[in-house]
C-alpha cells in the first residue's frame, strides 16, 4: 500500500490516534490519546471548529472502551494535515514517545507490534451510480463485472474485493469527489466505490437533483484495530479494549453512535452561529 492510501485509510476512522502513556500508569494518571491527524472523515472524526479538538464516533467508542477497562483517558491536540503526518506517528512510536495506535489496517508494521483481535472500525462499502442508470445494477451485484468502475484509492482490502469478483476498477486521479460524480455524468465511468457513509454525505450536496443510488456490498468491510506495542504499558490493556470494542459491536452501539454522528456531521453549524 502506497503512503498515501495507507494515511487515507487511516484517517476514514479516526484520524489516527495513537495513545501516549508513561512506562508505568499510576493512580490519577491518564492514557493520552494523541496523533489525530485533522482530516474531516465524519461519522468517524473530524475537529470541532469551536473547541478544536477532535470529536467523532471513534472518539465516543474509544471513551466508553476505555471506561469499561477502568482506564481514564484524555485526548491530546489534532496533528495537522500534510503528506508526512503518518510518517510522523509511526516515527513516534518507534522511538517510544507514544505507545499506541488507534486504528491502523492490518499492515505490516514489524514482530514488535500487536494487533487487536476485534476491529475499532468496520467500514461498509458501496457500488454508487447515477439513478437513470439502476437498470445495470441487481441486488446481488452479479452484473458488475461487466462495467466500468472507479474508486479514489484501491487498499489492500479493496483489491481483494475487486480480484475476487472480476471487477474492472480504475483508481480517480484526483481528490474532488464533486468531479468524481462529473465522470459518472459524462459517461467515463459506470460506478464509483465508496464507503458507505461517504455516500450518504455526497447525498447532501447532490439532493438538489437526487442524481445518486446506490447498492452496499454486504460481504465486504474494511477493517481497522487497534495497536500497541509488546511489552508496552498500553499493551496490558489490549484484552480488556478486545473485550469492550466486541460487546459494543454485537449489541448494535458501534453502528448506533455512528449513525447519531454522521447526523450531528450534516446538521454541524459554524462555531458561534446556533441559528
Amino acid at each position: 500500500m502506497l503512503l498515501k492510501d495507507t494515511l487515507k485509510a487511516v484517517v476514514l476512522v479516526g484520524s489516527l490516534c495513537v495513545i501516549v502513556v508513561s512506562p508505568t500508569l499510576v493512580a490519577g494518571e491518564a492514557l493520552i490519546i494523541g496523533g489525530n491527524v485533522a482530516y474531516d472523515e465524519p461519522p468517524h472524526s473530524w475537529v470541532d471548529s469551536c473547541s478544536g479538538q477532535i470529536t467523532g464516533a471513534n472518539r465516543v467508542v474509544l471513551e466508553r472502551a476505555f471506561t469499561k477497562a477502568g482506564v481514564a483517558i484524555t485526548f491530546d491536540k489534532p496533528i495537522p494535515v500534510s503528506e508526512s503526518a503518518y510518517r510522523t506517528v509511526i516515527s513516534q512510536i518507534n522511538n517510544g514517545e507514544v505507545d499506541a495506535l488507534k486504528a491502523l489496517p492490518r499492515i505490516s508494521l514489524g514482530s514488535d507490534f500487536l494487533f487487536s483481535n476485534e476491529p475499532v472500525a468496520m467500514i461498509k462499502e458501496s457500488i454508487v451510480f447515477l439513478k437513470k442508470h439502476k437498470s445495470k445494477f441487481s441486488e446481488d451485484l452479479a452484473n458488475v463485472s461487466g462495467l466500468n468502475g472507479v474508486a479514489m484509492e484501491l487498499g489492500e482490502n479493496r483489491q481483494q474485493l475487486i480480484k475476487k469478483y472480476g471487477w474492472n476498477v480504475a483508481v480517480y486521479q484526483g481528490n474532488d469527489k464533486h468531479q468524481l460524480i462529473t465522470q459518472l455524468e459524462l459517461g467515463n465511468y459506470d460506478y464509483i466505490i465508496m464507503g458507505t457513509h461517504k455516500f450518504h454525505l455526497l447525498q447532501r450536496d447532490f439532493i438538489k437533483n437526487d442524481s445518486l443510488q446506490s447498492i452496499e456490498i454486504h460481504d465486504f468491510y474494511r477493517e481497522f484495530y487497534f495497536v500497541v506495542k509488546k511489552e508496552s504499558t498500553a499493551a496490558r490493556y489490549l484484552p480488556l479494549i478486545d473485550k469492550e470494542l466486541k460487546a459494543m459491536r454485537d449489541s448494535g452501539f458501534i453502528d448506533f453512535i455512528q449513525n447519531k454522528y454522521l447526523q450531528i456531521w450534516i446538521n454541524k453549524k459554524t462555531c458561534g452561529n446556533n441559528d
